[in-house]
């Protein structure tokens, strides 16, 4: 398992460099993105009856362009991303709402705490996921909830294309891996309900799929 400093270096040097083709702040505010991935987000909130204006949080939110896109759409957002430099760009994209800090240090900075937790591609990164969900549970208003968006190591991509194309499951980038099936087992070891789980027919972003497998769009 990779130590706290080496992956403080990965995440703050390697990692930018080598997914700088689509780890970079216009494309994490190009409105394809951003209300592809917000949109998701308000459509679980709705279904769970939490209402604009409620606060949410998204842990690992890179340069935050998704936390931004809430606070236009009427939400109380903000994020937290150890990436320094990625805060500090997205700062420079009139975001004031993100941090570079951990989640938990920043929720335990808050007046109230969240109705709802969500994280696009983050859990996988964490050495322990399960201490990490534990803690954040501590953080979530009681009756609030946590939304995970991963990517899934069923995945028929991987199947069909082989894993050495597939590069969710490069490491150390991604620690961990999840399935559909693996959720009822790590929402009940961490104690929490496990409401719902669905998985994509595609990528979490179509077009942006597309570009990373050169298979042209769905």
């Amino acid at each position: 398992m990779p130590s706290a400093e080496d992956l403080d270096q990965f995440y703050n040097h390697e990692y930018p460099q080598a997914s700088a083709f689509w780890y970079n702040v216009e494309t994490d505010y190009a409105p394809w993105k951003t209300e592809v991935r917000s949109s998701r987000v308000i459509d679980i909130l709705n279904t769970y009856g939490i209402e604009r204006g409620a606060s949410v949080h998204e842990f690992g939110c890179a340069f935050g362009g998704t936390v931004h896109a809430l606070n236009q759409k009427g939400y109380d957002a903000s994020g937290t991303e150890l990436n320094r430099e990625a805060v500090e760009k997205g700062r420079a994209n009139e975001n004031d709402k993100i941090f570079a800090q951990s989640a938990l240090d920043y929720l335990d900075g808050l007046p109230e705490k969240p109705k709802a937790i969500y994280s696009y591609h983050a859990l996988e990164h964490f050495t322990d996921p399960f201490a990490f969900l534990r803690d954040l549970r501590e953080r979530l208003d009681p009756n609030g909830i946590i939304i995970s968006f991963l990517p899934n190591s069923a995945a028929l991509f991987a199947l069909v294309y082989g894993y050495t194309r597939y590069v969710w499951f490069n490491y150390p980038e991604h620690i961990h891996m999840f399935s559909p099936g693996s959720a009822a087992a790590l929402a009940e070891v961490t104690g929490f309900d496990l409401l719902s789980v669905f998985t994509s027919e595609f990528g979490i972003e179509p077009e942006a799929t597309a570009k990373a497998t050169d298979t042209g769009s769905p």
